[in-house]
Protein backbone atom coordinates (compact mmCIF):
# COMPACT_ATOMS: atom_id res chain seq x y z
CA UNK A 1 0.00 0.00 0.00
CA UNK A 2 1.16 3.76 -1.00
CA UNK A 3 0.09 6.87 1.01
CA UNK A 4 1.52 10.63 0.21
CA UNK A 5 3.44 12.36 2.59
CA UNK A 6 3.76 16.30 2.46
CA UNK A 7 6.80 17.61 1.92
CA UNK A 8 6.56 21.06 1.04
CA UNK A 9 3.38 23.29 2.19
CA UNK A 10 3.39 26.47 0.87
CA UNK A 11 0.60 28.29 2.63
CA UNK A 12 0.38 31.81 1.15
CA UNK A 13 1.58 30.88 -2.56
CA UNK A 14 -1.14 29.30 -5.21
CA UNK A 15 0.83 25.88 -5.70
CA UNK A 16 0.22 22.04 -4.88
CA UNK A 17 1.95 20.95 -1.97
CA UNK A 18 5.31 18.21 -3.20
CA UNK A 19 4.43 15.12 -1.97
CA UNK A 20 6.24 11.87 -1.58
CA UNK A 21 5.05 7.99 -1.99
CA UNK A 22 5.78 5.85 0.81
CA UNK A 23 4.94 2.17 1.08
CA UNK A 24 3.32 0.70 3.67
CA UNK A 25 4.84 -2.98 4.68
CA UNK A 26 2.04 -5.42 5.09
CA UNK A 27 4.00 -8.53 5.92
CA UNK A 28 7.81 -8.90 7.02
CA UNK A 29 10.04 -7.65 4.12
CA UNK A 30 13.03 -8.99 2.87
CA UNK A 31 16.15 -5.96 1.67
CA UNK A 32 19.28 -7.04 -0.12
CA UNK A 33 22.69 -5.18 0.60
CA UNK A 34 25.62 -6.12 -2.35
CA UNK A 35 29.40 -7.38 -0.67
CA UNK A 36 31.81 -8.72 -2.98
CA UNK A 37 29.88 -11.80 -3.46
CA UNK A 38 26.21 -12.48 -5.74
CA UNK A 39 25.04 -9.95 -8.32
CA UNK A 40 26.96 -6.67 -8.45
CA UNK A 41 25.04 -3.70 -6.38
CA UNK A 42 24.18 -0.22 -7.31
CA UNK A 43 23.04 2.60 -5.19
CA UNK A 44 20.03 3.36 -7.52
CA UNK A 45 16.30 3.97 -7.07
CA UNK A 46 14.69 0.74 -6.28
CA UNK A 47 17.23 -1.52 -5.28
CA UNK A 48 17.40 -3.98 -2.60
CA UNK A 49 13.96 -5.38 -2.99
CA UNK A 50 15.81 -8.67 -4.74
CA UNK A 51 19.40 -10.28 -4.67
CA UNK A 52 19.50 -9.26 -7.89
CA UNK A 53 19.36 -5.23 -7.41
CA UNK A 54 21.29 -4.91 -4.22
CA UNK A 55 21.87 -1.97 -3.00
CA UNK A 56 25.79 -1.34 -2.18
CA UNK A 57 26.33 0.32 0.34
CA UNK A 58 24.42 0.32 4.30
CA UNK A 59 23.42 4.14 4.26
CA UNK A 60 21.69 4.25 0.93
CA UNK A 61 19.59 1.35 2.48
CA UNK A 62 18.78 2.74 5.49
CA UNK A 63 17.76 6.23 3.94
CA UNK A 64 15.42 4.65 1.37
CA UNK A 65 13.60 2.76 4.64
CA UNK A 66 13.45 6.50 6.38
CA UNK A 67 12.27 8.04 3.03
CA UNK A 68 10.37 5.86 1.20
CA UNK A 69 8.46 3.33 3.73
CA UNK A 70 6.08 2.87 7.13
CA UNK A 71 6.91 -0.44 8.40
CA UNK A 72 3.53 -0.78 10.04
CA UNK A 73 4.96 -2.71 13.02
CA UNK A 74 6.39 -5.56 10.59
CA UNK A 75 9.92 -6.96 10.42
CA UNK A 76 12.40 -6.27 8.10
CA UNK A 77 15.36 -8.46 7.32
CA UNK A 78 18.87 -6.78 5.98
CA UNK A 79 20.65 -9.57 4.10
CA UNK A 80 24.13 -9.36 3.57
CA UNK A 81 25.66 -11.34 0.31
CA UNK A 82 28.65 -12.96 1.28
CA UNK A 83 32.23 -11.63 0.84
CA UNK A 84 33.52 -8.32 1.87
CA UNK A 85 31.71 -4.86 2.30
CA UNK A 86 33.69 -2.11 2.58
CA UNK A 87 31.22 0.69 3.91
CA UNK A 88 30.48 1.47 7.02
CA UNK A 89 26.93 0.98 8.50
CA UNK A 90 26.73 4.14 10.80
CA UNK A 91 23.09 4.77 10.68
CA UNK A 92 20.68 7.70 12.20
CA UNK A 93 17.01 8.12 12.55
CA UNK A 94 13.99 5.54 12.90
CA UNK A 95 11.73 4.65 9.99
CA UNK A 96 8.08 4.93 10.39
CA UNK A 97 6.21 2.42 12.20
CA UNK A 98 9.60 0.81 13.54
CA UNK A 99 8.84 -0.67 17.24
CA UNK A 100 11.91 -2.32 18.79
CA UNK A 101 15.14 -2.59 17.40
CA UNK A 102 14.66 -6.32 16.53
CA UNK A 103 12.35 -5.47 14.12
CA UNK A 104 15.16 -5.03 11.36
CA UNK A 105 17.87 -7.52 11.75
CA UNK A 106 21.08 -7.11 9.59
CA UNK A 107 22.12 -10.57 8.67
CA UNK A 108 25.13 -12.62 7.05
CA UNK A 109 25.45 -15.71 7.73
CA UNK A 110 24.31 -18.01 11.19
CA UNK A 111 26.33 -20.84 10.12
CA UNK A 112 29.13 -18.98 8.43
CA UNK A 113 29.91 -15.75 9.80
CA UNK A 114 33.34 -15.43 8.47
CA UNK A 115 32.30 -15.64 5.54
CA UNK A 116 30.48 -12.56 5.63
CA UNK A 117 32.72 -9.30 6.28
CA UNK A 118 32.25 -5.90 7.40
CA UNK A 119 35.28 -3.70 6.51
CA UNK A 120 34.88 -0.29 6.36
CA UNK A 121 38.46 1.71 4.94
CA UNK A 122 36.79 4.79 7.50
CA UNK A 123 34.54 4.61 10.37
CA UNK A 124 32.97 2.17 12.75
CA UNK A 125 31.70 -1.09 11.09
CA UNK A 126 28.54 -0.70 12.68
CA UNK A 127 26.59 2.29 14.35
CA UNK A 128 23.45 3.84 15.60
CA UNK A 129 22.81 7.21 16.94
CA UNK A 130 19.82 9.62 17.16
CA UNK A 131 16.90 7.25 17.17
CA UNK A 132 18.67 4.50 14.70
CA UNK A 133 18.11 0.89 16.53
CA UNK A 134 18.56 -2.28 14.99
CA UNK A 135 19.43 -5.85 15.57
CA UNK A 136 23.23 -7.61 13.71
CA UNK A 137 24.26 -11.14 13.06
CA UNK A 138 25.96 -14.08 11.69
CA UNK A 139 29.00 -11.99 10.11
CA UNK A 140 32.49 -10.49 10.99
CA UNK A 141 33.40 -7.23 11.31
CA UNK A 142 36.21 -4.84 12.08
CA UNK A 143 37.53 -1.45 12.91
CA UNK A 144 40.15 0.32 10.49
CA UNK A 145 40.36 4.01 11.11
CA UNK A 146 38.51 6.69 12.55
CA UNK A 147 34.97 6.53 14.81
CA UNK A 148 35.17 4.87 18.00
CA UNK A 149 35.21 0.88 17.80
CA UNK A 150 33.76 -2.04 15.68
CA UNK A 151 29.76 -1.67 17.26
CA UNK A 152 29.07 1.80 18.57
CA UNK A 153 25.73 3.63 19.87
CA UNK A 154 25.33 6.94 20.98
CA UNK A 155 22.63 9.79 21.24
CA UNK A 156 19.62 7.05 21.75
CA UNK A 157 20.91 4.80 19.78
CA UNK A 158 20.50 0.82 20.48
CA UNK A 159 21.79 -2.13 18.82
CA UNK A 160 21.18 -5.71 19.44
CA UNK A 161 23.44 -8.38 19.00
CA UNK A 162 21.97 -11.95 17.75
CA UNK A 163 24.73 -13.62 18.35
CA UNK A 164 27.39 -15.76 15.50
CA UNK A 165 29.34 -12.70 15.07
CA UNK A 166 33.27 -11.98 14.87
CA UNK A 167 34.90 -8.87 16.43
CA UNK A 168 38.24 -8.11 14.98
CA UNK A 169 39.14 -5.45 17.18
CA UNK A 170 40.93 -2.50 15.36
CA UNK A 171 42.93 -3.48 12.80
CA UNK A 172 44.25 -0.13 11.76
CA UNK A 173 47.64 1.74 12.40
CA UNK A 174 46.80 2.80 15.60
CA UNK A 175 45.44 -0.63 17.26
CA UNK A 176 45.19 0.96 20.73
CA UNK A 177 43.11 3.32 19.99
CA UNK A 178 39.37 1.91 19.13
CA UNK A 179 37.22 -0.70 20.84
CA UNK A 180 35.11 -3.97 20.24
CA UNK A 181 31.87 -2.25 21.69
CA UNK A 182 31.09 1.37 22.48
CA UNK A 183 27.97 2.79 23.99
CA UNK A 184 28.28 6.43 25.32
CA UNK A 185 25.53 9.30 24.97
CA UNK A 186 22.53 7.31 26.49
CA UNK A 187 23.23 4.78 23.49
CA UNK A 188 22.91 0.99 24.19
CA UNK A 189 24.24 -2.15 22.94
CA UNK A 190 22.99 -5.37 23.97
CA UNK A 191 23.86 -9.40 23.57
CA UNK A 192 20.31 -10.72 22.74
CA UNK A 193 19.32 -13.50 24.69
CA UNK A 194 18.97 -16.57 23.23
CA UNK A 195 16.04 -17.56 21.76
CA UNK A 196 14.28 -20.92 22.28
CA UNK A 197 12.50 -20.90 17.95
CA UNK A 198 13.38 -18.92 15.26
CA UNK A 199 12.06 -15.49 13.92
CA UNK A 200 9.94 -15.12 10.95
CA UNK A 201 12.88 -14.76 8.92
CA UNK A 202 14.51 -18.03 10.41
CA UNK A 203 16.83 -16.08 12.30
CA UNK A 204 17.11 -17.69 15.75
CA UNK A 205 19.61 -15.28 18.19
CA UNK A 206 22.56 -17.61 20.04
CA UNK A 207 24.84 -16.71 22.60
CA UNK A 208 28.21 -17.33 20.71
CA UNK A 209 30.41 -14.63 19.89
CA UNK A 210 34.28 -14.41 19.27
CA UNK A 211 36.39 -11.55 20.37
CA UNK A 212 39.97 -12.20 18.04
CA UNK A 213 41.43 -8.55 17.45
CA UNK A 214 43.17 -5.77 19.18
CA UNK A 215 42.27 -2.70 20.84
CA UNK A 216 41.95 0.40 23.64
CA UNK A 217 38.88 -1.90 25.38
CA UNK A 218 36.50 -4.80 24.60
CA UNK A 219 33.80 -2.63 26.06
CA UNK A 220 33.90 0.60 26.67
CA UNK A 221 30.87 2.86 28.22
CA UNK A 222 30.73 6.48 29.30
CA UNK A 223 28.19 9.33 29.78
CA UNK A 224 25.41 6.91 30.32
CA UNK A 225 26.44 4.41 27.42
CA UNK A 226 25.23 0.57 28.72
CA UNK A 227 26.61 -2.49 27.54
CA UNK A 228 24.32 -5.42 28.70
CA UNK A 229 24.28 -9.21 28.56
CA UNK A 230 22.41 -10.83 31.48
CA UNK A 231 20.75 -14.09 29.67
CA UNK A 232 17.16 -13.09 32.13
CA UNK A 233 19.58 -14.01 34.88
CA UNK A 234 20.09 -17.19 33.83
CA UNK A 235 23.63 -19.03 33.81
CA UNK A 236 25.78 -19.96 30.78
CA UNK A 237 23.02 -18.07 28.19
CA UNK A 238 26.34 -16.50 26.21
CA UNK A 239 29.93 -18.08 25.36
CA UNK A 240 32.98 -15.65 24.59
CA UNK A 241 35.90 -16.77 22.97
CA UNK A 242 38.93 -14.83 23.28
CA UNK A 243 42.52 -15.18 21.49
CA UNK A 244 45.13 -13.49 23.67
CA UNK A 245 45.06 -9.80 21.85
CA UNK A 246 46.18 -7.10 24.15
CA UNK A 247 43.74 -4.06 25.22
CA UNK A 248 45.90 -0.83 26.25
CA UNK A 249 43.46 -0.44 28.55
CA UNK A 250 41.39 -2.77 29.62
CA UNK A 251 38.98 -5.58 28.94
CA UNK A 252 36.15 -3.60 30.48
CA UNK A 253 35.81 0.56 30.57
CA UNK A 254 33.86 2.53 32.10
CA UNK A 255 33.26 6.21 32.82
CA UNK A 256 30.74 8.87 33.67
CA UNK A 257 28.04 7.01 34.89
CA UNK A 258 28.36 4.41 31.85
CA UNK A 259 27.25 1.10 32.71
CA UNK A 260 29.41 -2.57 31.04
CA UNK A 261 26.74 -5.45 32.59
CA UNK A 262 28.36 -8.34 31.19
CA UNK A 263 26.48 -11.95 33.31
CA UNK A 264 25.60 -15.39 32.81
CA UNK A 265 29.08 -15.61 30.03
CA UNK A 266 31.10 -18.26 29.62
CA UNK A 267 34.76 -16.95 28.78
CA UNK A 268 36.88 -19.43 26.85
CA UNK A 269 40.42 -18.07 26.40
CA UNK A 270 42.91 -15.41 27.46
CA UNK A 271 43.17 -11.74 26.92
CA UNK A 272 46.53 -9.45 27.59
CA UNK A 273 45.22 -6.90 29.31
CA UNK A 274 44.06 -5.32 33.01
CA UNK A 275 40.43 -6.58 33.43
CA UNK A 276 38.58 -2.97 34.34
CA UNK A 277 39.52 0.90 34.22
CA UNK A 278 37.01 2.93 35.36
CA UNK A 279 37.03 6.06 35.79
CA UNK A 280 34.82 9.02 37.36
CA UNK A 281 32.06 6.48 38.96
CA UNK A 282 31.44 4.03 36.20
CA UNK A 283 29.95 1.00 36.65
CA UNK A 284 31.25 -2.48 35.42
CA UNK A 285 28.66 -5.34 37.15
CA UNK A 286 29.40 -9.05 36.10
CA UNK A 287 27.54 -10.47 39.34
CA UNK A 288 31.34 -11.50 40.75
CA UNK A 289 32.53 -13.64 37.45
CA UNK A 290 34.98 -10.77 36.20
CA UNK A 291 36.26 -10.68 32.70
CA UNK A 292 39.80 -12.40 31.39
CA UNK A 293 42.96 -10.17 32.08
CA UNK A 294 46.44 -10.66 33.58
CA UNK A 295 46.57 -7.57 35.90
CA UNK A 296 43.71 -6.20 38.20
CA UNK A 297 43.46 -2.57 36.76
CA UNK A 298 42.38 0.51 38.13
CA UNK A 299 40.91 0.82 41.80
CA UNK A 300 38.30 2.75 41.57
CA UNK A 301 37.38 5.65 44.08
CA UNK A 302 33.52 4.77 44.33
CA UNK A 303 32.79 0.84 44.36
CA UNK A 304 31.40 0.10 41.54
CA UNK A 305 33.31 -2.92 40.07
CA UNK A 306 31.30 -6.18 41.19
Amino acid sequence: MRYLVPALVFLLAPLPALAQSVTVLEAPTIFYKYGTAGAPGSDAAGCGTAPSNACSTCRFLWNRLLNEYDLNGQSVLIRFSGGVHNDTCALSGRPRGQQSARQIEFIGNMSSPASTEIAPAVGDAFSATFGAMYAVGGLMARHTLSGQGVFTTGWGGDIQLLGEIISLGDTGPRPDEANDLSASDGGMIEFYTPDTASDSFGVRADGNYWFDGPGQCAFDAGNLGVIQANGNGQPDFFTFHWNGQRYSLATACANAAGLVQIQNVTHVGTVNAAQQHIATCGIIDTAGTGFPHTSAGTAPSCPLFN
